[in-house]
């Protein structure tokens, strides 16, 4: 009778405990979810074995109307196998007029139009022994796949595409020995993988096209954007093996031409980005990466990104080698699609790429190339005023490329008040203008957004930092009512 449940009504079904297999018979199954929780199947307190199993693209949970639930929980079990079926959720509609406070646009198939809070549309906690096998997910409100707190977890032959945010994510340390094989990660509009946990293994996966929209807003009325990685690995990870998988057909494209989001915006997409602990105010917490074999490809940004800390540091153990890389962005510093900034104040370490065995073309062998003989110059400030209405308004003149931001700090306390970037939707910047003035110079003007920036500027003044998007050198000025 259960069995005949699920192939009817897979819908009624609230939380799974005692039966041995969930299976669809002969006849496939498609539910059409139009009531609040009509989908969700609650997986909890399971200690002996338990098969979920689909007929593949002709059993799906199909979900008709906006809500916020999770299709599938497995909480607090365990040998839990979950195989053969689709989830389809209302497709995504970002809208760029309601931002949200932490995220990038709002999800206009979401009502209220907020992203805050959204339950991701399969979740796997305190569990173990968890395996996802040719399970599709399209369209997920806010994430596809969270892990968190469990061990021994195997996704393989999976899709996750159109997530609103994140194809898959291990949200905290503790996960372990979580493998991710043979799946596909597609159109996802942030991150397709977050990794963080230890025993991590990433083999023979295809990311495409993934981190294709970029807007973390500052405001309501200033957007803040921000390039990425597909592979973003997090604070927090212990022997990684991230080999033989493909990373291609990255660019920010949401509702703007590629060419102005790189241009205007410099917004890229790298292959791998490993954030920088410093940034998250933590300690680096990192060790054994193993980066081989892998084909990043066609990439509006690096293949790899990562702090020159970690490349120096002996106990973060980055091995980086056996790639092929090719079509990416290459670095000004270093002649390859590597981008390897010192991020920590007064760093004096080495400053050097010792990656070896890589192909840096799409025939192999091609070794790495020379390092540029000469280097970008940093911007310069020349000549800056007050403008706008108000006196609220900030004009710099020196010679600086058209792709720099600029940032607005507290000249007292240094915080950080605000940043310009960018004049075309959806991430425009309000007043913002930058013109060539013939004579090798630029002009670069905004006016001040924010009641904090502008009660700084009345106070002590604000320091207004200018930085190249591509190669992240800086000038700064100070600027008060009290000097010119």
């Amino acid at each position: 009778m259960f069995a005949d449940t699920f192939k009817r009504k897979p819908p009624e079904i609230r939380s799974v405990r005692a039966i041995r297999t969930f299976r669809t018979r002969r006849r496939p199954w498609r539910c059409e979810c139009r009531e609040l929780n009509a989908c969700a199947i609650v997986i909890e307190g399971r200690a002996k074995a338990l098969l979920i199993h689909g007929r593949g693209a002709s059993s799906a949970l199909n979900r008709k109307v906006a809500a916020d639930y999770s299709f599938l929980v497995v909480r607090s079990s365990s040998q839990v196998t979950i195989a053969d079926f689709q989830i389809v959720d209302v497709t995504n509609v970002s809208d760029y007029t309601h931002p949200t406070n932490v995220l990038t646009a709002s999800n206009a198939a979401f009502s209220p139009p907020t992203s805050i809070g959204l339950r991701p549309a399969i979740s796997i906690e305190n569990s173990s022994f968890v395996t996802l096998k040719n399970v599709s997910v399209q369209n997920a409100k806010l994430n596809a796949l969270e892990i968190r707190n469990s061990k021994d977890v195997s996704v393989k032959g999976c899709t996750f595409s159109n997530a609103f945010m994140l194809g898959a994510q291990l949200v905290d340390a503790l996960n372990t020995r979580i493998s991710f094989d043979s799946n596909l990660f597609i159109d996802n509009r942030s991150n397709p993988l977050v990794l963080q946990g230890s025993s991590l293994t990433v083999t023979h996966n295809k990311f495409y096209h993934n981190h294709r929209a970029s807007a973390w807003w500052a405001s309501s009325t200033v957007h803040l954007p921000s390039s990425g990685g597909m592979i973003f690995i997090y604070n927090h990870v212990h022997s990684l093996l991230f080999s033989n998988n493909e990373i291609y057909g990255g660019q920010i494209d949401e509702q703007i031409d590629p060419k102005i989001s790189l241009r205007e915006f410099g917004l890229q997409v790298h292959g791998i980005e490993i954030d920088y602990a410093g940034d998250l105010g933590q300690t680096t917490d990192l060790s054994d990466i193993n980066i081989t074999n892998n084909l990043i490809h066609d990439l509006s940004g690096f293949a790899l990104s990562v702090p020159m800390e970690y490349v120096q540091d002996p106990q973060v153990k980055l091995t980086f080698k056996n790639n092929t890389l090719f079509g990416d962005y290459q670095s000004t510093v270093s002649g390859i699609p590597i981008f390897a900034p010192a991020r920590s104040s007064g760093y004096t370490g080495a400053m050097t790429y010792p990656f070896g065995n890589n192909c840096y073309a799409s025939t192999c062998p091609a070794p790495q190339p020379p390092t540029p003989t000469t280097q970008a110059d940093a911007p310069t400030i020349t000549k800056h005023e007050i403008g706008c209405p108000g006196g609220y308004g900030i004009w710099l003149v020196g010679t600086f490329p058209a792709s720099v931001y600029a940032t607005v700090l507290d000249s007292s306390t240094g915080t950080v008040l605000n940043r310009y970037q960018g004049t075309f939707a959806p991430y425009a910047v309000l007043g913002r203008t930058l013109n060539d003035n013939g004579d090798g110079t630029h002009s670069f003007s905004f006016c001040l957004q924010s009641a904090a920036e502008r009660n700084a500027l009345d106070a002590n003044g604000v320091r207004v930092f200018l930085t190249d998007i591509f190669t992240y050198l800086e000038a700064n000025v100070t600027i008060s009512r009290s000097q010119p």
